[in-house]
């Protein structure tokens, strides 16, 4: 049963510390002993930290209890809250949903990374279903959540056909951006969501989440295996993180579909070309980046990006 996993998003981040009396997102030199020995009690201000919740891959099969198409093996009998083999039903997604409302109701932003369409064949799919399936899962979100600033990401299984996007789909991007309008409000926003999937938003005054189209670059996407930068994602990427750098923002990393890291298990997700640009991206920008957060695995992991020299970032 592939489930959105409320224990893991139960560890709400602590964004990061000022450390006396610095800026927030920089300690002050009279307490750099916060970042070597760990962020003790006498160096910590409670005011500087910030809580976020991160959801993924709800996978709602809107067939659940009438003939299951994501289901894997027959069922006869399917539970209430889900069935092993089978993708989640709404009321495992609603309930989730009210558990994190009840757990930490008040945080400032939610992390989506994705995934919201059942795992069914293509036959069983369709563009309007895939819009209905979004629909209802922001819906839920935002039913339990009215006010708080959410982030959501595409992942490849909200594309239709499922994996399969180079930034020419306009009606779906144009559609889906409509959907999650009452988060994406700037034109420059409204304007990169379109045109591919991507945007960025300014959740405090120095720090920024940059909601990125990873599926792009995803090994199963036949549109983008002979292309260079699809939708000029990776100037965009380029152009922002420069940006944030001058700024002196520091930027956590949003999206469906993680890069290649080798831990324990390497999972090569990315075409190689967009695997090296991607990377060295990132470890460019490392003095920028605060965090990264992918969805896709179906698993809690964590790990560290390393340059192609084997330094991590």
């Amino acid at each position: 049963m592939l489930t959105p996993n409320v224990h893991s998003a139960k560890i709400v981040a602590e964004t990061l510390s000022t450390c006396g009396s610095g800026s927030p997102y920089r300690p002050s030199s009279q307490c750099r002993a916060c970042r070597t020995h760990g962020y003790d009690a006498e160096c910590r201000s409670r005011s500087s930290l910030g809580y976020f919740w991160h959801v993924t891959d709800f996978h709602y099969d809107d067939s659940y209890g009438k003939s299951g198409q994501s289901c894997k093996i027959p069922v006869s009998n399917p539970g209430l809250f889900g069935t092993d083999y089978c993708d989640s039903p709404l009321r495992l997604i609603e309930d989730s949903i009210r558990t994190m409302a009840e757990i930490k109701p008040e945080v400032d932003f939610i992390l989506w990374t994705g995934d919201n369409a059942a795992h069914v064949s293509k036959r069983e799919f369709s563009l309007k279903r895939n819009l209905y399936v979004i629909q209802t899962t922001t819906s839920a979100i935002k039913q339990k959540f009215p006010d708080t600033l959410v982030i959501p990401s595409f992942g490849n299984h909200d594309f239709f056909p499922a994996d399969y996007t180079n930034g020419t789909e306009t009606a779906f991007y144009d559609a889906v951006c409509h959907i999650w309008s009452p988060w994406i409000q700037e034109p420059e926003q409204m304007q990169t969501c379109r045109r591919g999937g991507f945007y960025s938003r300014l959740v405090s005054p120095k720090l920024r989440v940059l909601a990125v189209n990873t599926v792009f670059y995803l090994k199963r996407n036949a549109k983008s295996k002979n292309l260079t930068d699809p939708a000029t994602q990776f100037e965009w990427l380029e152009d922002t993180l420069a940006a944030a750098r001058e700024a002196e923002e520091k930027v956590i990393v949003s999206a469906h579909v993680p890069p290649t890291i080798p831990s324990p298990t390497v999972f090569h997700w990315f075409y190689p070309q967009y695997q090296r640009r991607y990377v060295e991206l990132m470890t460019r920008f490392s003095d920028v980046i605060v965090a990264h957060h992918y969805g896709h695995e179906h698993s809690d992991t964590f790990k560290i990006l390393q340059r192609h020299d084997g330094e991590s970032a």
